[in-house]
């Protein structure tokens, strides 16, 4: 004979068991969470662009303008991203650290000292190698010199990263402007071609400067060949 459920019996059960039936709506919450995580649609390497930023800074305008020059110049990509990582002495290096060796950030915006640590691990692409780096960088005006590292193994000196102080768009995307950054192309990030294109259309921009956005767009003209 079934004992029958009572008020009583009702109260009693949820007063000891009442822990259960939270830890169901988490994992029940969980779950789903985790299945949509993995189901969702995710952008492959060659369709998709991201710029790691070491830095506090505008991240909603950068990404209207990433998403602006996606949509005009680069009609085969399905995603732009910029991602910023806050600058910490205990955690903020670690998290930077974890992120590039594991193959995120396909341009990096970082201080200095630490981009100059992630050249002599040979993290950065030779942007003097790319048709029409160097012609932009003159034709703009833009002082390269500190940008220039040689490899100690072998005596090579190349052209790594470009100083944000000469290019007025991505200086526009930090706060801490009196810091010396500098922008590069890494190595093997899966969407090299596209990577630097965008990083030629940043360069042409310096020319004019804030004056892009999504209703006055900026003229791409023809790249110039690099020089002899």
């Amino acid at each position: 004979m079934k004992t029958p459920v009572t008020p009583e019996k009702m109260k009693d059960h949820l007063h000891y068991n009442w822990w259960k039936y939270v830890l169901l709506v988490v994992l029940t919450l969980s779950t789903w969470s985790i299945f949509f995580e993995v189901t969702a649609h995710r952008a492959p390497e060659d369709k998709r662009l991201a710029v790691l930023v070491y830095g506090l800074g505008e991240s909603q305008e950068a990404q209207l303008w990433l998403d602006s020059v996606r949509e005009r110049d680069f009609p085969d990509q399905e995603e732009f991203v910029v991602e910023y990582l806050t600058p910490d002495e205990t955690y903020g290096s670690m998290v930077l650290s974890t992120r590039i060796f594991a193959g995120d950030g396909d341009l990096l915006i970082l201080p200095r000292e630490v981009a100059q640590s992630y050249m002599a691990e040979g993290f950065y692409q030779p942007l003097e190698e790319a048709e029409g780096v160097l012609a932009l960088c003159e034709e703009m005006g833009i002082n390269v010199e500190r940008g220039w590292r040689r490899n100690t193994e072998t005596g090579e000196r190349h052209l790594l990263a470009i100083p944000v102080s000469g290019l007025p768009r991505v200086q526009g995307w930090l706060y801490n402007t009196a810091e010396d950054y500098y922008l590069g192309v890494r190595v093997s990030g899966g969407n090299d071609e596209n990577a630097m294109a965008l990083m030629k259309i940043i360069l042409q921009d310096a020319a004019a400067g804030s004056a892009y956005s999504p209703q006055t767009p900026l003229v791409i003209t023809e790249l110039p060949a690099a020089a002899p």
